[in-house]
């Protein structure tokens, strides 16, 4: 059922901006939904400043490069697997594999705050070029809004309006859940954001735009502005998307929003199941099914996994508590079963975390390094809750187990299809063993 509440809401805030910046949109993800999952676990890893002015500097020397680049593609650093041959971006080094004009695209990583990088030569190195650029534009995006004392008192009135309409929205949606402070805080980082990606796109003038999630807010800035400078753009899908997936489900009035300010031109996905779900959803994206690149890549550069286990329990990090105690729960009664635990293998906390907890139990292997296709191949049954790790081992022909844990619901679409089964005690598993 849908939130009649914030549904109300959304069409109040839909037609308000500021300086382009759509005010729902820069505050979609902090107005409360039933249906949200929140993260229980966060990862506090501080990135070096060392490594910060070393990915600047780098910026700087290659600036006078960057222009002779037609595409420009959206990534991270974190999101590289090693594998034999390097570290591999599974999505995207598959994807410029597979273009003529390989040359001619440039892979802006963008470091995400708060997970550390080690710096390695990585597949792509001849056309990576550090993001740090985008974080300090951002920080001089900031430093002009705070002396605009003209932006500064439109932002104070439209957090006044806005707490205005929440007020007036009533129900769940008060004062005490969003503040003037969050509300301005979040327009601010969207403004900067698209000043940002507005000059970024000046300094490098590309002909193209590549994302991997047309929902994070700088993904959502650089989409729109290459909308308004006519720049075709492109989004690879790079996990599961379900039926309610809040980066890509949008109801009737911020629908009308995205088409016309940030929704990409084409969307890359891994099936024809994708491509279907997506046109219900209302996407008018040209959606094309290119196979599932991080399969493919193991395909061409993976190594078996020298683990043996019965059960692979792809793990969710930001449920990692939950998932422990209900392991904790069941283990006694199944107590002969071998589980390899593969965790996010950005998430230096979740992996301490299980190991901490089982670090006495010979039976349960945790594991974070490399693609969950070595593991898939290796386990005799697949667990999990909502990951896309569910979808890649139905791909390679298995039938995972839903973990009765909160955000499972999120997979029933694909149990109706009779593609993966529901439990509620491990010994349904272990029965089978």
């Amino acid at each position: 059922m849908k939130n009649c509440g914030r549904i109300a809401l959304q069409e109040k805030l839909c037609e308000l901006d500021f300086f382009g910046v759509n005010v729902w949109f820069a505050l979609r993800d902090v107005i409360p939904t039933k249906s949200s999952v929140q993260s229980k676990i966060k990862n506090r890893e501080k990135i070096k400043f060392i490594y910060l002015l070393k990915l600047f500097i780098s910026s700087i020397y290659l600036l006078k490069n960057l222009r002779c680049h037609k595409v420009l593609i959206i990534s991270d650093p974190g999101s590289r697997v090693e594998f034999t041959t390097g570290k591999i971006d599974q999505l995207y080094d598959r994807y410029l594999d597979g273009v003529h004009n390989r040359s001619e695209h440039l892979l802006f990583e963008i470091p995400k705050l708060g997970v550390n990088f080690n710096d390695v030569k990585s597949y792509s190195a001849d056309l990576v070029v550090p993001g740090i650029l985008i974080y300090i534009l951002e920080f001089i995006g900031f430093i002009g809004l705070s002396f605009s004392l003209n932006k500064r008192r439109k932002l104070r009135g439209l957090s006044t309006t806005v707490l205005d309409r929440i007020k007036n929205n009533g129900g769940e949606f008060s004062e005490k859940r969003i503040s003037r402070t969050i509300i301005e805080r979040r327009i601010s980082t969207f403004y900067a954001k698209k000043l940002a990606a507005a000059w970024l796109f000046k300094i490098i003038r590309p002909k193209g735009l590549v994302v991997k999630s047309s929902y994070s807010p700088t993904c959502l800035s650089m989409l729109q502005e290459a909308k308004i400078l006519g720049i075709n753009t492109a989004e690879m899908q790079h996990s599961h998307i379900y039926r309610s997936h809040p980066g890509y489900t949008y109801d009737k009035h911020e629908l009308v929003v995205f088409k016309n300010q940030y929704q990409p031109t084409q969307f890359f996905v891994f099936s024809e199941y994708y491509r279907t779900l997506l046109s219900l959803l209302g996407w008018e994206s040209q959606i094309k099914v290119v196979g599932n690149p991080y399969y493919e890549t193991f395909k061409k550069y993976g190594a078996d996994v020298n683990y043996k286990f019965d059960l692979l329990i792809i793990s969710q990090y930001n449920l990692t508590r939950e998932i422990i105690e209900w392991l904790q729960a069941e283990l006694p009664a199944n107590p002969t079963i071998t589980i390899c635990i593969k965790c996010h293998p950005r998430s230096n906390e979740e992996f301490l975390a299980y190991t901490s907890a089982f670090s006495n139990n010979k039976n349960i292997i945790i594991a974070r390094v490399g693609s969950i296709f070595g593991y898939i191949q290796k386990a005799k049954f697949i667990a999990g809750i909502y990951s896309s790790g569910l979808v890649d081992a139905i791909s390679c022909g298995h039938k995972p187990y839903v973990l009765p844990i909160e955000g499972s619901a999120l997979m029933k679409e694909l149990e109706d299809d009779k593609q993966l089964i529901y439990i509620t005690k491990l010994s349904e598993i272990t029965m089978n063993v």
